[in-house]
């Protein structure tokens, strides 16, 4: 990311991973630390991690560039070496550059997604957090908003949360969820604690604190949120949309999300 730099005396190789069964798109170039420019080190020896403790990465939707500046240098070395195919690009229909007011980029703190499961951070302060899911012969761009309120800045409820968390997107098992393909996100880790943002000085009401408790992400749990003055699961039924509007686009949540689904069924 920017203004973070490399720890002190890193070494290592440079390697190109791709998980099983995952889309090619969902590559991306990771570091291997080891103590000596050994390649029989390399298997024992551990990935360099972020300062939230997930591998570092470029990922491979970065290293294939945009219309302005073209691909990465990296990517003819990838070509070159047969772990990319050339026309992967042409094959996904994948532009990541798209111009204009409003279109979608692919900036630093972008997550890039392929499956459920797959950790990313999530926080909880931001006005807006950037997703690019990637299937086999697509990728889709969406965005979730502040404290994930239902259908999108706060929740309904107009509380403001700060803080982050190691988070991941779930295939929702839950009984109201029963014969449908909806999505869920779990906390799996809390990286800095969670508490509201923007509160005033003195302290909270028992009705606020009382809605923070329901509302703070926790360990192991999955996310909640309101909707009609209701708290609930944080979930998306990714047919919803089409199931009501069959002749027109499908919201991009919805759009965005089917993908983890379809590379499932792919697997």
């Amino acid at each position: 990311l920017p203004g973070h730099r490399f720890p002190p005396d890193s070494r290592g190789f440079l390697y190109h991973h791709l998980p099983p069964g995952a889309p090619p798109l969902a590559a991306e170039i990771r570091f291997r630390l080891t103590r000596a420019p050994d390649p029989r080190l390399f298997d024992a020896a551990p990935d360099l991690l972020t300062a939230w403790g997930l591998p570092w990465s470029i990922p491979l939707l970065n290293i294939l560039g945009d219309a302005a500046r073209g691909p990465d240098p990296l990517w003819p070395v990838l070509v070159a070496d047969g772990l990319v195919p050339a026309d992967l690009a042409a094959r996904v229909n994948v532009s990541v550059s798209m111009p204009g007011p409003g279109r979608p980029v692919l900036g630093p703190g972008t997550r890039i997604v392929h499956a459920f499961g797959q950790p990313f951070l999530l926080d909880f302060g931001k006005y807006q957090l950037a997703f690019w899911m990637v299937g086999h012969d697509r990728v889709a761009h969406t965005r979730l908003f502040g404290a994930l309120r239902k259908g999108q800045t706060h929740n309904s409820a107009g509380m403001p949360l700060a803080g982050t968390a190691i988070c991941c997107f779930e295939r929702s098992t839950l009984p109201e969820h029963k014969g449908m393909r909806a999505a869920v996100l779990r906390v799996l880790r809390i990286v800095d604690p969670v508490s509201q943002s923007g509160r005033g000085p003195g302290r909270p009401s028992a009705a606020t604190q009382a809605l923070f408790e329901q509302l703070c992400p926790r360990e192991g749990e999955l996310l909640r949120t309101r909707t009609y003055r209701r708290t609930v699961v944080w979930s998306v039924d990714v047919d919803a949309e089409m199931a009501r509007r069959p002749l027109q686009v499908r919201a991009p949540i919805e759009d965005a999300l089917r993908i983890l689904f379809e590379n499932e069924e792919h697997a």
